[in-house]
């Protein structure tokens, strides 16, 4: 999936990073905090068992304060 230069105005994406079963990561910019972040892409509109676990996976990481762990900052 090619993704657009910038997303949401505000991601200037970089370079993909990482393509697994759900999704593509990939490097942006985020203008907004003024920092290098990751995102991740869901490869098609999913059924809605998949769009759950999707959910479900970013609300608990989101909860997580941990040094070797993301920090979500958006969804």
């Amino acid at each position: 999936m090619a993704l657009p230069k910038r997303l949401s105005n505000r991601y200037e994406i970089k370079a993909r990073i990482a393509q697994g079963g759900m999704g593509e990561i990939y490097k942006a910019y985020d203008t907004c905090m003024e920092c290098e972040v990751a995102i991740k892409v869901m490869h098609i509109l999913p059924e809605s068992k998949a769009l759950e676990l999707f959910e479900r996976e970013w609300r608990v990481l989101a909860g997580w304060d941990a040094p070797h762990v993301v920090t979500i900052f958006d969804q």
